[in-house]
Order: structure tokens, then sequence, then C-alpha cells
């Protein structure tokens, strides 16, 4: 099969890393079992299948994590995929429009779908705002999650928040340092994610930014489905952008809607960064608007038995 790495929440002119998604289009989905087996091949942070469907610019989009599971949603991968889909249709490039029909069995949202709206080098993805954050009141959970995150209990800010429906916890911390310098024991971490009273998919660390020209500071740990800290994250903010409006007893007043976020991912060292994005929020409609760039880095060809991968497209760009 035919895949190609595009890498997410790049920006032009900055030294941006950017978060690797795998992408294949295709004329009809693999087996379950063939995209988890392909994911798990691949090892990239997201693999992720487009179906075209009938209807001009809509999708069909599915989302395999590095262990071979489906994913609900991703936006990182979601972008990579548009930007895939642009290389391909140029014409979209200028105010054009794409939906991205999501698995409808997660029910991340009622429509189950991402609408990306299109200007030149920027893609702004429409995704659910979970609205309805849960605090976490277990003592023991911070105990727990505190151990997990090798930091003092004193320096989260409680209460944590579960958001339903994508299955992360919102962390936020006391000090931008301390979030900045954290070194998560990810055995522990993943056990708290996949076993026990307080599974979850994503521990979304969150804190005021100290970097000029951010708002916010995020890093996100996911070692429950085999990436330890995601480069940069899109479906994080579905949860930790509603935190800092709806939730945030001290945040950035109750007027601002607009936010911009940085990734500082450690491994990309002093003057880089994983990711950068410019959020807003419409609390009304809860939904988010991700806006971000992507590029393409390569071709990668892996080998699947064409009996079980499906029908992969072979004839080019469809027009």
């Amino acid at each position: 099969m035919e895949f190609h790495e595009i890498k997410a929440f790049t920006r032009k002119g900055l030294n941006v890393i950017g978060n690797p998604a795998t992408v294949a289009i295709v004329d009809e989905f693999p087996s379950d079992e063939d995209m988890g087996r392909a994911a798990r091949k691949l090892a990239s942070p997201m693999t992720t299948f487009v179906r075209p469907t009938e209807t001009k610019g809509v999708y069909d989009i599915r989302h395999f994590s590095p262990d071979g599971d489906e994913c609900h949603v991703c936006g990182h991968a979601t972008m990579a995929a548009v930007e895939l889909l642009l290389r391909e249709n140029p014409e979209f490039r200028q105010d054009g429009k794409l939906t991205m029909k999501m698995n409808p069995k997660f029910g991340v949202s009622a429509k189950s779908e991402i609408i990306a709206d299109i200007d030149g080098d920027n893609i702004s993805l429409h995704m659910p705002a979970i609205i309805d954050l849960q605090p976490m009141t277990d003592p023991a959970f911070y105990k727990e999650l505190a151990a997990g995150l090798r930091v003092p209990e004193d320096e989260i800010e409680k209460p944590v928040f579960f958001a339903p429906r994508v299955r992360d916890l919102v962390v936020r911390f006391k000090s931008a340092e301390t979030l900045l310098a954290l070194e998560p024991d990810f055995p522990r971490l993943k056990q708290m994610a996949i076993e026990g009273k307080y599974q979850h998919e994503g521990l979304m660390g969150t804190a005021k930014s100290i970097i000029d020209g951010y708002d916010v500071i995020n890093r996100v740990f996911l070692p429950g489905i085999d990436v330890d800290e995601d480069i940069a994250c899109g479906s994080g903010n579905c949860s930790v952008i509603p935190y800092w409006v709806v939730k945030s007893q001290d945040g950035f007043g109750d007027e601002k809607r607009d936010f911009k976020v940085i990734y500082p991912y450690p491994p990309g060292g002093e003057g880089t960064c994983g990711g950068v994005q410019d959020l807003h929020l419409d609390v009304e409609k809860a939904e988010i608007t991700l806006t971000g760039q992507a590029f393409y880095a390569k071709n990668i060809k892996i080998d699947l038995p064409q009996q079980e991968s499906g029908r992969e497209r072979q004839n080019g760009p469809r027009p």
C-alpha cells in the first residue's frame, strides 16, 4: 500500500517540527485488521485512511494509532489528510471547503464530521468542543497522577477535568516551568490510562504561556495508545480550550475566545517546537476552530496481502 507522510501544525517562517501522520487514499477501506496492522508496521503517531464519497469534497476518514486500535478523532491526522487532498485537488486551495466524515460509532459529535476551510496554506478545522467537562474528585486519583507525572501534587491545579466522548484528562499546571520540565513515568501513566478506575486516552498538560506570542503551552501524553508524548495535538484542544474559557477560575477573562497555542516538544531542542496553532472557541455552537499549516514529507510503501488489504486506488489523483 502507498502512504504519504504529512507533518501538521507547522508554520512558514518558524522552526517547527510538525506532527507526522501517514495517510492513504483508498477506493474502499481495508479490513479493520489490515488497517491496524498497517498502523503497527508504520509506527507513525497516527495512520489515516481516506475514502472519497460520491459527493465531491466529502470524504470518509478513519484513524489508527500505533498500537493498531482505531482512534475516535485526530486533529493532526485530519489536517494531514486535508493537505494531501489539496495536493491532488489544487482548486480547493483558495476558499475551498472539505468535509471529513468520522466513524460514527464513536459518537464524538452529533454529525460525526469535521469541516475544513482552506485559505491558501492555512487549513481551519471545525471540531467539537467538549463543554461538559467533569471534575475529578477522588483524592486517590491525584496521588496516582502526581506519581505518574513525577511532580508534587500541589503543582497540579485542582480540579483536573475529564472530557467525555474524547476520553481526555485536562491537567493544568500552576507554573509553565513545571510543565516544561516534566519527565513523566510513562509505564506508570500507561497503566493508569488502560487499567483501573481512571482509564482515559490522553493526558493534556496545559499552562499559561511564558513564551512570547502565545497564550497557552500544551504538552500531550498518550502512552495508552503507544505515543508517550505527542509532538503536537489537535483533538486535545477539544477539551483544553473549553477548560480555559468555561472552567478556569483565573484564566484569561470572560470574553477571550481566541488563543495562540504552542507545543514545545522536548526533542526539538532550543529554538524549535513541535507545533503551533490558532484556536477559536464558539461556546454556543460547542465548536472549536483550529487553524494551522502542514507540509508533505515523503512517500512510504508497505506490503500488505492484496486479498486482505482492500482495493487501494491505483490510477493516481481522483479528478
